[in-house]
């Protein structure tokens, strides 16, 4: 499973990314060489109007929500704030699927997406683009500028994702049209700017600032624009100056409350910490991180508190933590020196009564998600605790209740959890379920779905089930094979077939190392910086992959550091090397040239490349479950050759 963030303020379960975006959310996932399918797609009538409701008509047939029993529409409007997200339920009309849905007045930027269970159909990952028109017949101005923005900033909702060379022309295009638009939409623009056009960005940044800064009585989007502007030159001087003036004057704008909640998080003294909570929650009482500062502070707070002193606290300050705070603070008494089961048992009983409320009631979705998106966020936020519930009944000895919570928790992540299923299988052993513990384990083994523990499970459950481990050497080979070919499968979908820009770089060596100098080898392009958790979270399994073939003269590993902010990023990747241990073959991006060329939106991201100098695969993100990954690597080398 991949989830992906760009800062520190993106809820993270397991594994991420990190992105260069100026946006709070920004999400990719591995982009595939299928068709686009959007001939598949039409509305009725032909040029919907804004405000009015039109009919929107799919056919399924060869996407992926093909042969769904139900289907629904997801739809994201955006102008250039927060976008209104919806779904409508459609109904099978003949061999298509039909909705009819009414657009709010003023929407610029209309996508939609379809979903049937854990299946979406996203347009190879762009959404279904619905041009509205004004009633006189003219298409609404601020269209592909508003769907740059919601793409940039918000397209990681229904794993959306258009490369940085389309969405920058896209937005220029606009611009040439509509130039009203530019100062409106100029922190995205910016974003981009940097990344497409990073020789020159700073002379046409400080251009087009002098322009804005010129008005007279500069509004509420000048001052955004002017504010990011300059931050985005790294004059911080100037741009307080004007972040003051949109203070004052727009108390209520979004980059105000981003300002503010930053320094509320950077802030490590406990009672200014509160006193900022207090004032941000009275201020912003809607603002989508809340909990996550109350999480911070709360997590301060309890170090030296009992859990009564906590829940007053809790109570005091009005804000509800989030289910990862209950989650960490009985995991706290679980694995203290002194356990304290039934306490934790205690916190996460109300972590989950919390969940399920909000399950119920929904009072904190966010505008720009879907609920049944959201819902599934619920969901694993509740398989989370289950979990820990599962860990707390069992170490008090209560088997069969742990048994339970283990297996809702396993269920609730449609038994595609790693980190949950040994404790469910494991379980269900401990109650003398040990022949249906070995089938599960079987199951998820041969779905592709393991790791050593479950690995080590079957072997355990074969040999009590059996009397002896004679076969068990042939079954895990069979389950490997299977394994195996569910992820080829998969792999299949995803194989590409684009020339791999060639480049030169000098690595920390010293030497020029040139992409088309190794033809006749797979090369695995791993694009990483000093900076990026995720990156780094990788880079012990890429270690043993490295490893795995290094002897082979056919695979080549370069690691390409790019988007460092170090003066001296030569030693700054050096120094990260040596600290860690590691001993790859690092390249220096210095310029950021080539990361860009890649059209690079997210780190860590890997491309494979085969002999002739095709990219086979783009794999963007970090998976924590070393197994998995490993064998895709494996996998992707394989069909590369």
């Amino acid at each position: 499973m991949k989830n992906f963030n760009n800062n520190l303020l993106i809820k993270i379960k397991k594994s991420a990314l990190c992105s260069a975006s100026v946006g709070l959310l920004f999400l990719l996932t591995a982009c595939n060489s299928n068709k686009e399918v959007s001939s598949h797609f039409s509305t009725d009538p032909e040029k919907p109007v804004a405000g009015e409701e039109f009919t929107v008509s799919f056919d399924a047939s060869g996407t992926k929500v093909a042969n769904s029993d139900e289907l629904t529409m997801l739809v994201f409007e955006h102008t250039n704030n927060e976008p209104i997200a919806g779904e409508v339920k459609m109904k099978k009309d003949g061999s298509n699927w039909k909705a009819s849905f009414k657009s709010q007045p003023g929407t610029r930027s209309l996508v939609v997406a379809f979903k049937s269970g854990d299946n979406l159909e996203n347009n190879e990952k762009k959404g279904f683009r619905i041009q509205l028109y004004e009633k006189n017949g003219d298409p609404v101005k601020g269209a592909d500028a508003a769907y740059v923005d919601f793409m940039r900033n918000y397209g990681s909702v229904a794993d959306f994702s258009v490369k940085n060379k389309e969405l920058f022309k896209l937005i220029n295009s606009e611009f040439v049209v509509n130039p009203q638009f530019k100062v409106q939409y100029y922190p995205v623009y910016i974003s981009l700017l940097r990344r497409m056009k990073p020789d020159i960005s700073d002379s046409l940044i400080k251009a087009d600032l002098d322009q804005f800064a010129a008005v007279k009585e500069p509004d509420e989007m000048h001052l955004v624009a002017l504010t990011a502007g300059y931050r985005m030159l790294k004059d911080n001087e100037t741009a307080e100056k004007y972040m003051q003036t949109l203070s004052e004057k727009f108390p209520k704008n979004p980059l105000v409350a981003e300002e503010n909640f930053m320094t509320l998080w950077q802030e490590e003294n406990l009672q200014k910490q509160k006193d900022l909570l207090l004032q941000f929650v009275k201020d912003f009482p809607n603002y989508k991180y809340i909990d996550m500062a109350a999480d911070k502070y709360l997590g301060a707070f309890a170090k030296d508190k009992d859990w009564t002193a906590v829940e007053k606290e809790i109570s005091e300050l009005g804000v509800v933590p989030s289910a990862v705070f209950y989650n960490k603070t009985a995991q706290k008494y679980l694995s203290g020196k002194e356990q304290k089961s039934e306490l934790a048992l205690q916190i996460i009983n109300t972590g989950i009564e919390k969940a399920e409320k909000e399950k119920k009631e929904m009072n904190y979705k966010w505008l720009s998600t879907p609920a049944s998106l959201y819902l599934e966020e619920l969901n694993n936020n509740l398989s989370m605790l289950n979990y820990t519930k599962g860990l707390a009944q069992k170490s008090l000895g209560d088997y069969a209740e742990a048994l339970a919570s283990f297996k809702t928790s396993a269920e609730l992540s449609k038994m595609k959890d790693v980190s949950v299923l040994p404790e469910y299988f494991a379980a269900l052993d401990l109650v003398g379920k040990t022949e249906e513990a070995l089938e599960l384990a079987k199951k998820s083994k041969a779905e592709g779905v393991s790791n050593k523990v479950i690995d080590s499970l079957i072997a355990k459950f074969y040999t009590q089930t059996k009397g002896d481990n004679k076969g068990l050497d042939e079954l895990m080979a069979e389950l490997n094979k299977k394994a195996e070919n569910v992820i080829s499968e998969k792999l299949k979908k995803e194989y590409l077939d684009i020339p791999a820009n060639d480049f030169t770089l000098t690595d920390l060596g010293g030497q020029q190392v040139t992409l088309s100098k190794l033809r006749g080898k797979v090369v695995i392009l791993d694009f990483w910086a000093t900076w990026c958790g995720p990156c780094i979270a990788s880079f012990p399994t890429m270690k043993k992959a490295t490893e795995k073939y290094a002897d082979d003269p056919k695979v080549v590993f370069l690691f390409v550091n790019a988007w460092e902010t170090a003066k001296d990023k030569k030693q700054n990747a050096q120094n990260f090397m040596t600290s860690k241990g590691y001993n790859f073959h690092v390249l220096l991006d210095e310029n950021d040239k080539v990361i860009t060329d890649y059209e690079v939106s997210g780190i860590p991201t890997k491309f494979i490349i085969d002999g002739g100098g095709k990219i086979r695969f783009e794999s963007i993100g970090f998976d924590d479950n070393e197994e998995e990954m490993l064998k895709e690597i494996d996998l992707m080398i394989k069909m590369a050759k």
